[in-house]
């Protein structure tokens, strides 16, 4: 076998390899981006799942500073109400509905 058969093979071999290294290339580049633009959508996630806990916290300490009973007892005045003088017990329940004669 002469070089000049050999060459042909190599320089084949050599493009090939070429092809090879830029097609993987291409795609890691495509996956790099991909995985940035993932890691861009995760952090927006995280900022607003915090954004929303703490929204929910300060919503949590409104509920309790609206539910106390100094707030109750203000509204109470506001409103109005006014302490029962009496009492009413039924001793017995009324029914829930009467069969009328037709």
């Amino acid at each position: 076998m002469s070089k000049t058969d050999t060459y042909p093979k190599n320089n084949l071999l050599l493009k090939t390899i070429i092809v090879f290294v830029v097609v993987l290339s291409f795609f890691q580049v495509i996956a790099a981006n991909l995985s940035s633009s993932k890691g861009l959508e995760v952090s927006e996630v995280s900022a607003q799942i915090e954004k929303l806990s703490k929204e929910n916290q300060k919503l949590e300490l409104e509920i309790a500073r609206f539910s106390s009973l100094s707030q109750i007892a203000k509204k109470v005045k506001i409103l109005g109400f006014k302490k029962a003088s009496s009492f009413v017990f039924l001793s017995k329940p009324l029914p829930f509905a009467y069969n009328l004669p037709k």
